[in-house]
């Protein structure tokens, strides 16, 4: 066997784009799952979700991971506006207000 050829040779990828200056969150109100989207890559995105009152009440990577879009679950939070800060590999806070409502 080959091992320079094996499939581990292959799988190193270098990902230069590491910006989120466009993002989008959506839908938004909603009752449970918020996708986070954007045209760059979102590998190794931070979230950091407020309460009005300012109270870090979430801060991971999310429960999904797509490609180019996270989801975060809100299911288990009360109706009330929250603030989400998207934080990028480099520094980068994007800052979006959030509506959980009720579910219909």
């Amino acid at each position: 066997e080959d091992k320079e050829m094996s499939d581990s040779a292959y799988a190193h990828i270098t990902v230069l784009d590491y910006s989120i200056s466009e993002v989008y969150v959506y839908p938004n109100p909603t009752v449970g799952k918020l996708f986070i989207q954007s045209k760059g890559c979102v590998d190794g995105v931070l979230l950091r979700l407020y309460t009005q009152r300012c109270e870090l009440i979430y801060e991971g990577t999310g429960q999904e991971h797509y490609l180019d879009a996270i989801v975060l679950d809100l299911y288990h939070l009360p109706t009330e506006t929250y603030i989400l800060h998207i934080v990028g590999k480099d520094g980068t806070i994007i800052k979006k207000r959030v509506v959980k409502d009720n579910q219909e």
